[in-house]
């Protein structure tokens, strides 16, 4: 651990409809979700993780846009950006145990978001390799296609609760749901993991706040 920073688990997304002029309703930007893989996982893993993450998001009206990082970016307006690093291979494999999270059931770390001098930063890293190693007794014994959705499912959550933190700006957890401290292969996989209202409660303001700012700074 770093001297100027702590590091804890954490989460995703933001975008809203709002009334506009005359009883038209326009659109705020979606946030800037800028993706960098160590290992490019399979296109399905990507998309089951996307789907997830928007998902997951959906209560509280979040919205996204989905990036690479150093690609080539057309000229766009965010309502505010977040970085992800997926380090190691998010496809099957295993590795490895690390020190950061959140937490799986023994103690292994899945993803990691920093904070200094008290605020939680937008930059969340994922380690791939742990989510892996933790998941595959389960993904062991289905079809690659069937894997590399569980895969993507798995990551969505995790990034969906390093996203929590980033907009709820808190390190606290919560007691179930996806911003829990914890996380089970259940939880990981299982067909529907939400966020309890409180939490939902807590980002829904954030996205009211991200369109305020937007409002108050229109594109020029």
């Amino acid at each position: 651990m770093r001297s100027f920073s702590t590091v804890f688990t954490a989460l995703l997304l933001v975008g809203a409809l709002a009334p506009g002029a005359h009883g038209t309703t326009r659109v705020a930007p979606a946030i800037g979700v800028f993706l960098d893989f160590e290992a490019q996982p399979s296109p399905q893993t990507v998309k089951a993780m996307e789907a997830e993450v928007a998902s997951i998001m959906a209560p509280s009206g979040l919205i996204f846009s989905w990036q690479k990082l150093n690609g080539d970016q057309q000229e766009a307006t965010f309502a505010d950006l977040v970085i992800i690093h997926f380090k190691g291979s998010c496809n099957a494999g295993f590795a490895p145990l690390s020190e950061l999270g959140p937490w799986t059931e023994n103690g292994t770390a899945l993803a990691s978001t920093q904070v200094s001098n008290g605020q939680v930063l937008h930059f969340t890293d994922v380690n791939c390799n742990e989510v892996v190693h933790y998941l595959a007794a389960e993904a062991a014994h289905v079809k690659q296609a069937k894997r590399d959705e569980l895969y993507g499912r798995a990551l969505g959550r995790i990034v969906s609760h390093e996203m929590y933190h980033i907009f709820a700006g808190t390190e606290k957890h919560a007691s179930d749901g996806v911003a829990r401290a914890y996380f089970s292969r259940q939880q990981l996989i299982q067909p529907v993991f939400a966020f309890e209202p409180k939490e939902s409660e807590a980002l829904r303001d954030f996205r009211i706040r991200a369109f305020m700012a937007t409002e108050a700074d229109p594109e020029p």
